[in-house]
């Protein structure tokens, strides 16, 4: 990732009115983790794989909040897996997965 971007997608998080951000360890995103980790507004929760931060992200759209999901690309499928389950249309739960290649 280019040197300031963290800033911006931190910028834009905010922006959007996401409160709470849940990370998967990613390597081209880790300035980003770093800085949602350190970062007072923000609510960071680390998880372990992407279902677990996909109904974590819905359940806290079920609160009436914003949250984030923040992973890599190849980790799609699984979360959406979990939100196909959910049978909620129009939940409000943004994800951001790393690209490559």
């Amino acid at each position: 990732m280019k040197e300031g971007c963290a800033d911006l997608v931190i910028e834009g998080l905010k922006e959007a009115g996401v409160g709470i951000v849940c990370t998967l360890p990613e390597s081209y995103l880790k300035q980003v983790f770093v800085k949602v980790s350190r970062d007072p507004d923000l609510e960071h929760v680390p998880v372990t794989n992407e279902g677990e931060g996909a109904s974590i992200a819905a359940g806290v759209w079920l609160t009436g909040k914003r949250a984030a999901l923040i992973m890599e690309n190849s980790g799609l499928r699984v979360a959406t897996e979990t939100g196909s389950d959910a049978r909620h249309p129009g939940r409000d739960v943004d994800e951001l997965p790393g690209g490559r290649g």
